[in-house]
């Protein structure tokens, strides 16, 4: 009888793809780890479309190829997805920002000097906004900015003129 605990080798094909792909969505899933799985888009996509070839060309392998390119979809949607949420809560969080922002405005007349007049420090910004969050009033109008954490470099920023966040690509 054979060692039926080893697995066969074209189970073991399977294994590599698993690995790195649990590498790939543990480093790009990351705050700025957005900039990677974009560079990293295009090569995947070509290999994804040479697998996909190669599975239908040649049946006795159709299934482990297909099940690698299946891996890697799920670990970019994965990241994908998280980069997603993330930039969805830092939304919310300049929002809500924006919002105490504007009741000082009514209730004091004026923009606050500081965000420290709301309640908000330094290092709260930074938390909550990233490191590109900034804050300034002048002449009665404020501009709130925060960098996108999916890509590290783009940013968008509140006109209170205006009432409406701007994209300010990078």
């Amino acid at each position: 009888m054979g060692d039926t605990t080893s697995p066969s080798p074209k189970a073991r094909k399977i294994y590599p793809a698993i690995i790195t792909a649990a590498v790939f969505v543990f480093f790009c899933s990351q705050r700025e780890g957005g900039i990677p799985a974009r560079l990293l888009t295009i090569p995947f996509s070509i290999w994804a479309l040479c697998e996909i070839v190669y599975a239908v060309r040649y049946a006795e392998d159709r299934k482990h190829r297909l099940l690698r390119v299946g891996v890697w979809f799920l670990a970019f949607a994965l990241v994908i997805g998280m980069h997603a949420l993330r930039d969805s809560a830092v939304r919310q969080e300049a929002d809500a920002m924006v919002a105490k922002i504007q009741a000082y405005q009514e209730e004091h007349g004026g923009c606050p000097p500081t965000l420290e007049a709301i309640q908000e420090s330094k290092e709260s910004i930074r938390e909550k906004l990233g490191r590109g969050g900034f804050y300034a009033c002048q002449e009665g109008f404020f501009r709130l900015t925060y960098t996108v954490p999916s890509s590290g470099f783009d940013r968008y920023y509140y006109d209170s003129e205006r009432k409406n966040w701007n994209f300010v690509p990078d």
